[in-house]
């Protein structure tokens, strides 16, 4: 209620009681004077006192009233000075504020036309404040910013809230953005009447947002494109940050992880919540360093793990405080998956995935210093299977492998934990045997079990598929240390010295080293050596073997080499060819017989003559990728006629890989050479076999010729051999025909080619040539 309205009701609250005061008076003071004044002159003097009592009255009240009027009125006009005053005040505060201020202040009624606009508001677009006042939107600006500011306009007051927002007009300096604060006005009434505004000018400040948006969005894409997880935690271990390719890693969308706990949403379980974590939380308190680099794995949302390894350094706030970790992690799992198979490759054999040589060198050398501190004895024993070639050669290359499985496994079930199995090479394999014993004896005795246990475990045959195999080992055995100085090479030396013993024996035998038996071994080794110096130092030479037909023409001659030591005089060769056989030199000396045996057939003695020179072919020699290119080029060169050679290959070489060994015999045959099965009798063959092979002549061997005159069994399997050739149509030489019983027992079976002493002795070319010659002389 206004002081207006409360002088208003008071003055009728007056009124009313002087007209209720003057009735009462009239109708009371009368009625009383006649009953208490019966005189008329008393009534008189009566009245008259009552007139002037009435006037005292109500001059009283009417005083009364009028002093409280004018005191109301003159407090009411002192609020109003102050109130007028404080007005001031404030309207002098908020001009201050206004123009003071660098922001756009404004006021407008709800037509939209301007009330109020500061000095601010009037530079930024170039008038001045009394050109503005009284004036819209439409008025200031461009018709499509008029819409704009006036449709944020009429919300504002539509909706009677203040709202923020962003507006974008021209100015006088261009294209301008504020950030507007706009709210309604209200009257006494609260009425709409208008709204006020403050406007900031933030074009520089978005300038910056955009450049530092655009720094942002340059920075994820590169962090997008970068090939490592680049993640941040915060101090408690959430993702406050990760790209894409760390997602895309790990199977997640960013949303999904951010805000998570690291360690308990992409960390194995439970080594990230209990053992990775409280790591973490103690390096975010200072109680740990932080390691800068590490691996581990982290868990993919399908369940699948990856290895990374991590480079990490602190993220600080501006006042240098911790706050969290930004780690770059690269995924190494297949860097770890090919360390893993280079690893095995290196030290494991693949085919029985047992240890190899290098790793039970690594073991050897580990354990050597071992023995020599505790004073015990150790072993390492080796072990071939026998005749494990033929094996090969004959049931081919994939039975042999398998049957290696099979004795690896039958081989780990007679070791003892600790002992080391490993496959050498080929058939070869090792047991190392640690912690036997402290004397010798006992160490030995306890090897010799073992040995025992193995020529046990081999016993029952092996059947792979429809075929069954019966094998043996021989085994050599080096007890260690022998002296101080011994290192594994040295150990494992003396057990192949010791094998090479057992083999020698004729097989199935073990054999503990001694030193008369190294001696054995070291002139292997001599052998080995010298004969690599021998080949280029041109100490080989050419001879030849005389084969004859019933008639006794010289029709051939089977080349054979001999070697001629500067110091041991001639060496035969079953002393350098087996231990050639044993290593790559078998290639080269190979090679070398035959490029003598192509100029020897070129040579006038033999070229034009109805005579061929039989050349050995070694099953590594045979097998070599570029063996026909080899062949060709080599009769190319000595100008050698194919006619005249035959290349003999055993029965292991045919059998291996059948259908290489068919396109590349029958290459060599388009060319006029022959093929020679040697030996034939002593393997396997087929005669599936023989006939899918260009074959040309058969070799009995010599171990069935000596003693078929006076052995029946011996007879029969020569009789029989005769019988496939004549059915087959093929030639056959008879090796090793030393008596003129066995020529003629051969003569009566068959047209039979011979060839061993009692035609001929292995000669030297010069002698053969000679020989030839002569033969030919009409």
């Amino acid at each position: 209620m206004t002081d207006q309205s409360e002088i208003q009701i008071g003055i009728l609250k007056y009124v009313l009681f002087y007209a209720i005061f003057a009735g009462l008076w009239i109708m009371v003071s009368d009625p009383m004077v006649t009953m208490l004044v019966s005189e008329p002159d008393h009534i008189l003097i009566a009245n008259t006192i009552k007139g002037w009592f009435f006037v005292a009255v109500t001059s009283a009240l009417f005083y009364g009233l009028m002093r409280r009027i004018v005191r109301r009125m003159q407090d009411n006009l002192a609020r109003e000075k102050a109130l007028q005053a404080e007005k001031l005040r404030a309207l002098q505060l908020l001009d201050g504020i206004a123009e003071g201020s660098t922001d756009a202040i404004f006021a407008k009624d709800t037509q939209g036309r301007y009330l109020l606009f500061n000095q601010a508001a009037a530079r930024f677009i170039g008038k001045t404040e009394a050109e503005v006042l009284g004036r819209d939107d439409t008025e200031l600006f461009s018709p499509a910013d008029a819409r704009t500011v006036m449709a944020g306009d009429r919300q504002v007051m539509d909706s009677n809230l203040t709202m923020t927002y962003e507006d974008s007009v021209a100015t006088k300096s261009g294209r301008t953005v504020f950030l507007s604060t706009k709210g309604p006005l209200h009257d006494t009434d609260g009425k709409v009447i208008g709204l006020f505004g403050i406007s900031r000018d933030i074009t520089g400040m978005k300038v910056i947002e955009d450049a530092l948006r655009r720094e942002r969005d340059r920075n994820q894409r590169y962090l997008d494109t970068v090939q490592n997880i680049m993640l941040a935690l915060d101090s408690e271990g959430r993702v406050s940050m990760i790209n894409q390719y760390g997602c895309t890693l790990l199977g997640y969308r960013e949303s999904e992880l951010l805000g998570q706990n690291w360690f308990t949403t992409c960390l194995p379980q439970p080594e990230g919540i209990e053992t990775v974590f409280p790591v973490f939380r103690q390096v975010m308190s200072g109680d740990m360093a932080l390691v800068e680099t590490y691996e581990n794995d982290v868990l993919c949302r399908d369940g699948s793990k990856r290895a990374v390894a991590w480079h990490n350094v602190f993220l600080k706030n501006e006042a240098g405080n911790i706050i969290g970790t930004l780690s770059s992690g690269e995924d190494i799992t297949e860097h770890k998956r090919a360390e893993a198979q280079i690893h095995r490759l290196a030290y494991y054999d693949s085919l029985t995935e047992l240890p190899n040589r290098t790793l039970l060198l690594d073991r050897l050398g580990m354990i050597v210093p071992i023995a020599s501190r505790q004073h015990r004895h150790d072993a390492l024993l080796l072990f071939n299977l026998d005749r494990f070639k033929n094996i090969n050669d004959t049931s081919g290359q994939a039975i042999g492998d398998s049957l290696l499985k099979v004795v690896a496994k039958r081989l780990s079930g007679v070791l003892r934990e600790g002992d080391v199995l490993a496959r050498l090479s080929g058939d070869e394999f090792a047991i190392l045997l640690p912690d036997l014993a402290h004397e010798v004896n006992a160490a030995a005795h306890q090897t010799m079990h073992v040995a025992e246990k193995i020529h046990f475990s081999l016993r029952d045959p092996l059947r792979l598929g429809e075929e069954q195999f019966v094998l043996t080992a021989s085994i050599g055995i080096a007890l260690f240390p022998v002296e101080e100085s011994d290192t594994p090479l040295d150990i494992l030396r003396r057990a192949q010295t010791a094998l090479h013993r057992s083999k020698a024996n004729g097989g199935g035998q073990t054999t503990l080293f001694e030193i008369s038996i190294d001696e054995v071994a070291k002139q292997r080794f001599l052998i080995e050596r010298d004969l690599r110096l021998a080949i280029p130092a041109g100490q080989l030479r050419l001879y030849l073997q005389p084969q004859v037909d019933p008639s006794g023409k010289i029709v051939g001659a089977e080349a054979l080499v001999r070697w001629q030591h500067p110091e041991r005089g001639l060496i035969t060769p079953g002393m350098f060819i087996p231990i050639a056989e044993e290593s790559d030199l078998i290639i080269e000396l190979g090679h070398w017989v035959f490029g003598e045996v192509c100029k020897l057939i070129a040579s006038e003695a033999v070229c034009g003559k109805p005579c061929r020179i039989s050349v050995n072919i070694s099953a590594r020699q045979f097998r070599q990728p570029d063996f026909v290119a080899w062949v060709k080029n080599e009769l190319i060169a000595s100008g050698a006629e194919p006619m005249h050679l035959t290349l003999e290959v055993t029965e292991g070489v045919v059998i291996d890989n059948i259908s290489s060994v068919i396109a590349k015999m029958n290459e060599l045959a388009d060319m006029g050479i022959h093929f020679s099965l040697d030996d034939f009798g002593t393997g396997y063959s087929s005669l599936a076999y023989l006939k899918r092979l260009p074959i040309h002549e058969l070799k009995i061997d010599k171990t069935f010729v000596q003693d078929a005159p006076s052995d029946p069994d011996d007879a029969a399997l020569v009789e029989t051999i005769l019988a496939v050739a004549k059915l087959m149509r093929l030639k056959v030489v008879a090796e090793g025909v030393e008596t003129a019983e066995q020529a003629e027992f051969l003569n009566q079976r068959g047209q039979v080619i011979h060839q061993g002493y009692l035609f001929g002795k292995p000669q030297p070319a010069a002698e053969f040539i000679s020989l030839l010659t002569s033969k030919s002389k009409p």
